[in-house]
């Protein structure tokens, strides 16, 4: 079982994790939003929404990982 300090900093660390995957998926939204409505921007721009999509997918499985601890915890 974990004390419950370290489940309040994994708590903490998924809800920051999770904030920075909405920032990440909204980059990845308005590169692509930026490109459908300029075609022009798409070279420079491809780059920055696939990094933006890879830190978002690396993020979800972070969070997933908190998540599998703190169900343990819970069960």
């Amino acid at each position: 079982l974990y004390s419950s300090a370290a489940q309040m900093c994994i708590r903490d660390r998924l809800s920051r994790y999770r904030t920075e995957m909405l920032c990440a998926i909204g980059e990845s939204e308005e590169y692509s939003a930026l490109c459908n409505e300029h075609p022009d921007l798409r070279a420079s721009a491809q780059d920055l929404y696939n990094q933006a999509r890879e830190r978002s997918a690396t993020l979800l499985g972070k969070m997933k990982a908190l998540e599998n601890i703190l169900s343990q915890y819970a069960g």
